[in-house]
């Protein structure tokens, strides 16, 4: 079974990429195969915006006009992927959006019988508590239950019952949604009619073990801020570049090598840095950054130096990426103690001047496993 997955250029490749990092580590009979199409100035090399909070504000950034579009535009758009990449009757189409649809469904699968399915990745954030890369995924991962229990469309509506927290829920009122994501389960009549059908159990394994994905992930912001309070960081900087939070149950944040330079220096400085003067930290920026990068001496030097004699567009950029590879983490809320964010601190002359900061105290910090007094000198030694 093979589910090719496709983007609109209003979708991030962000976004994209944490679906498929949660989607292809599962085991199973579907495979999900995620595309990248490339058009127009979308290129690799511009800065992405994350889609884990809010799609709309990434799409607003990149100047797009969020539409409503049929759903005749919406399967248009299937089909011709299916036709320009010669996919297989039997092969399932999914287009991810941000534009909603006629109809104000998250997703559904195509009228006319075909293989084709939506799904909308914005305004989750108004049902849901978190980031709607995983909403998205549900409703991914469940189209093979749809499929193979109720067939078309028809046959899909003719199962919908009100919500009892199962994926043939009618959740006439978006909001209740919710229920489905925090269950990740069938209720027992869909069980039955799931084993009536003959439904395979190695497929039915795959999808439930990714429906608990996004259970414990709800389940798990929902509670963080009351059940935990700051966890330790260890910035491991051996073999992989992490940002790993001790005290939760969550994947570390990975960065780049200018990512961890940059995150090192602002952590050295817990005063914070304006970045009007970061030119002043070129030579600790580009040492750094060698440590963990193998490009060669003159791409090391050219690359620091648009960080810090550019129109600080490309160091803007990076500390998008480091935040939102925290926040991808942690949830907004929680991120904020971690992240590199800009506040007004005073000057030793009591004046308020802008700065770049870290805010978490640097006694919860660990580098590489040792205290941050001893593991940052390895960095910056002066």
């Amino acid at each position: 079974m093979k589910i090719h997955v496709f983007r609109g250029t209003e979708v991030s490749r962000l976004f994209m990429k944490a679906a498929s990092d949660i989607v292809k580590k599962s085991k199973g009979p579907a495979e999900f195969i995620f595309h990248e199409d490339l058009k127009d100035d979308d290129t690799d090399d511009d800065p992405v915006e994350t889609t884990d909070k809010e799609v709309e504000d990434s799409v607003r950034k990149k100047g797009v006009k969020l539409d409503v579009l049929s759903w005749e535009t919406l399967f248009g758009y299937c089909e011709n992927l299916r036709t320009s990449h010669k996919l297989a009757g039997e092969d399932y189409v999914v287009y991810m959006t941000a534009h909603g649809n006629s109809r104000n469904w998250f997703s559904s699968m195509d009228e006319g019988g075909r293989r084709n399915f939506f799904i909308q990745t914005s305004g989750w954030h108004k049902f849901v508590e978190v980031e709607s890369v995983y909403p998205v995924i549900y409703e991914l991962v469940t189209i093979p239950l749809m499929v193979e229990i109720g067939g078309d469309l028809n046959g899909v509506v003719a199962m919908a019952h009100p919500s009892r927290g199962c994926p043939f829920d009618y959740c006439k009122n978006k909001s209740e949604v919710l229920l489905r994501l925090r269950t990740a389960d069938l209720c027992q009549e869909c069980k039955n009619v799931m084993a009536e059908k003959g439904f395979k159990p190695d497929l039915a394994r795959q999808i439930f073990e990714l429906m608990d994905k996004v259970r414990t992930r709800v389940l798990f912001r929902s509670r963080l801020e009351i059940l935990q309070g700051i966890s330790p960081l260890n910035v491991k900087t051996k073999n992989k570049r992490q940002l790993v939070f001790t005290g939760y149950d969550v994947d570390p944040a990975d960065l780049s090598p200018v990512g961890m330079a940059l995150y090192l220096l602002f952590l050295k400085h817990p005063e914070g840095i304006s970045v009007r003067y970061i030119a002043k930290f070129r030579d600790d920026i580009r040492r750094v950054y060698g440590m963990f990068s193998d490009d060669d001496e003159e791409v090391k030097i050219k690359r620091v130096g648009g960080l810090v004699d550019g129109e600080r567009k490309a160091l803007a950029w990076n500390f998008t990426q480091i935040n939102d590879a925290i926040i991808h983490s942690l949830g907004e809320n929680v991120a904020e103690k971690y992240t590199v964010f800009r506040e007004k601190r005073k000057t030793i002359g009591g004046a308020l001047k802008w700065a770049h900061v870290i805010k978490i105290d640097r006694s919860l910090v660990t580098i590489s496993g040792e205290p941050f007094e001893i593991g940052i000198r390895r960095y910056f030694p002066r």
